[in-house]
Protein backbone atom coordinates (compact mmCIF):
# COMPACT_ATOMS: atom_id res chain seq x y z
CA UNK A 1 0.00 0.00 0.00
CA UNK A 2 1.49 3.23 -1.00
CA UNK A 3 0.47 5.95 1.52
CA UNK A 4 2.91 8.61 0.20
CA UNK A 5 1.83 12.49 0.40
CA UNK A 6 2.67 14.97 -1.88
CA UNK A 7 3.75 18.39 -0.60
CA UNK A 8 4.47 21.38 -2.81
CA UNK A 9 8.00 22.72 -2.15
CA UNK A 10 7.80 26.98 -1.32
CA UNK A 11 8.99 27.75 -5.30
CA UNK A 12 5.97 25.70 -6.77
CA UNK A 13 3.68 27.58 -4.33
CA UNK A 14 5.32 30.70 -5.52
CA UNK A 15 4.32 29.42 -9.09
CA UNK A 16 0.68 28.60 -8.63
CA UNK A 17 0.54 31.94 -6.79
CA UNK A 18 1.76 34.02 -9.37
CA UNK A 19 -0.62 31.95 -12.01
CA UNK A 20 -3.87 32.21 -9.74
CA UNK A 21 -2.88 36.16 -9.47
CA UNK A 22 -2.78 36.29 -13.46
CA UNK A 23 -5.90 34.34 -13.90
CA UNK A 24 -7.48 37.02 -11.35
CA UNK A 25 -6.31 40.03 -13.39
CA UNK A 26 -7.42 38.95 -16.84
CA UNK A 27 -10.77 37.13 -16.14
CA UNK A 28 -11.42 39.83 -13.31
CA UNK A 29 -10.08 42.54 -15.57
CA UNK A 30 -8.22 44.56 -12.71
CA UNK A 31 -4.44 45.71 -13.18
CA UNK A 32 -1.98 43.01 -12.00
CA UNK A 33 -0.63 45.90 -9.74
CA UNK A 34 -3.61 46.06 -7.92
CA UNK A 35 -3.17 42.85 -6.80
CA UNK A 36 -1.79 42.09 -3.31
CA UNK A 37 -2.92 39.13 -0.90
CA UNK A 38 -4.49 41.32 1.42
CA UNK A 39 -6.79 42.08 -1.04
CA UNK A 40 -10.27 41.24 -0.96
CA UNK A 41 -13.04 40.26 -3.81
CA UNK A 42 -15.00 43.12 -2.52
CA UNK A 43 -12.13 45.66 -2.33
CA UNK A 44 -11.19 45.20 -5.78
CA UNK A 45 -14.88 45.14 -6.80
CA UNK A 46 -15.09 41.62 -8.39
CA UNK A 47 -18.70 40.97 -9.10
CA UNK A 48 -20.50 37.85 -9.13
CA UNK A 49 -19.92 36.97 -12.84
CA UNK A 50 -16.12 37.81 -12.27
CA UNK A 51 -15.76 35.14 -9.92
CA UNK A 52 -17.26 32.73 -12.09
CA UNK A 53 -14.87 33.33 -15.01
CA UNK A 54 -12.59 33.30 -12.38
CA UNK A 55 -13.58 29.82 -11.12
CA UNK A 56 -13.38 28.78 -14.81
CA UNK A 57 -10.19 29.91 -16.13
CA UNK A 58 -9.05 28.18 -12.22
CA UNK A 59 -10.06 24.56 -13.35
CA UNK A 60 -8.63 25.47 -16.90
CA UNK A 61 -5.58 26.13 -15.63
CA UNK A 62 -5.20 23.58 -12.89
CA UNK A 63 -7.29 21.01 -13.60
CA UNK A 64 -9.63 21.09 -10.36
CA UNK A 65 -12.81 22.23 -9.46
CA UNK A 66 -14.29 24.52 -7.47
CA UNK A 67 -18.31 24.90 -6.73
CA UNK A 68 -19.20 28.64 -7.53
CA UNK A 69 -21.91 27.83 -4.28
CA UNK A 70 -18.79 26.91 -1.80
CA UNK A 71 -15.53 28.14 -4.06
CA UNK A 72 -14.78 30.78 -2.32
CA UNK A 73 -16.63 30.17 1.80
CA UNK A 74 -14.59 31.42 4.25
CA UNK A 75 -11.95 32.85 2.29
CA UNK A 76 -11.19 36.95 3.28
CA UNK A 77 -8.39 37.54 1.01
CA UNK A 78 -6.44 36.71 -2.16
CA UNK A 79 -3.74 35.21 -0.04
CA UNK A 80 -6.52 32.77 1.06
CA UNK A 81 -7.82 32.34 -2.38
CA UNK A 82 -3.81 30.98 -3.04
CA UNK A 83 -3.69 28.97 -0.39
CA UNK A 84 -7.41 27.17 -1.40
CA UNK A 85 -5.40 26.39 -5.23
CA UNK A 86 -2.16 25.62 -3.64
CA UNK A 87 -4.28 22.63 -1.59
CA UNK A 88 -6.35 21.52 -4.30
CA UNK A 89 -3.62 21.33 -6.65
CA UNK A 90 -1.59 19.55 -3.85
CA UNK A 91 -4.14 16.96 -3.16
CA UNK A 92 -4.41 16.69 -6.70
CA UNK A 93 -0.85 15.80 -7.68
CA UNK A 94 -0.38 13.31 -4.10
CA UNK A 95 -3.65 10.93 -6.04
CA UNK A 96 -1.66 10.57 -8.97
Amino acid sequence: MNTSVSVLVPKESALIAERVMAIIAREARIEPAKLHPEATLEELEVDSIDVVMILNGLEDEFGVYLPVDQGFKGLKNLQDFVSLVVGLVDVRAGAA
